[in-house]
């Protein structure tokens, strides 16, 4: 009875363990997602004039380095897992500094909406930032 007993207590507390490794990697996907959804929304902020610019941007920093002070708690079967499910940009911009790090990734991020107005003369090109701002839950970011 009190092996058993024993053996129980083990298996949840095992079981606990992996839960908390599971919440905190899903917590570190969700810190990438936010990151690179908030400079997207920084950027078409920034390009509309609209004021939550700054927020939203200080908001992906924050998220980022989070991540990447994160990740980095991770033994290697975590960081595998978690990189099956964040954005392949991670693994190109891995430097000693996050702020250096996330810099690159903000970029990247300009880069993906320039590419999509360029071709556009500056008011269809707001135009076109403020529906992506809207379709993309932009005011949402919290």
């Amino acid at each position: 009875m009190f092996k058993a007993l024993i053996g129980i207590v083990f298996g949840v507390c095992i079981g606990s363990l992996q839960a908390i490794a599971e919440t905190r990697e899903e917590e570190l996907v969700k810190l990438s997602h936010m990151t690179l959804s908030a400079f997207t929304c920084a950027v078409l902020a920034s390009d509309t004039n609209n004021t939550d610019s700054e927020r939203i941007s200080n908001l992906g920093l924050t998220a980022g380095r989070k991540f990447i002070d994160g990740i980095k708690t991770l033994d290697e079967d975590g960081r595998k897992r978690v990189s099956e499910h964040v954005s392949l940009m991670w693994a190109f911009y891995w430097n000693p500094s996050a702020d250096f790090t996330l810099g690159r990734i903000f970029e990247w991020q300009m880069r993906e909406v320039f590419e999509e107005t360029k071709n556009l003369d500056e008011v269809a090109s707001i135009s076109i930032k403020q529906k992506m701002y809207r379709e993309k839950n932009c005011m949402l970011i919290r």
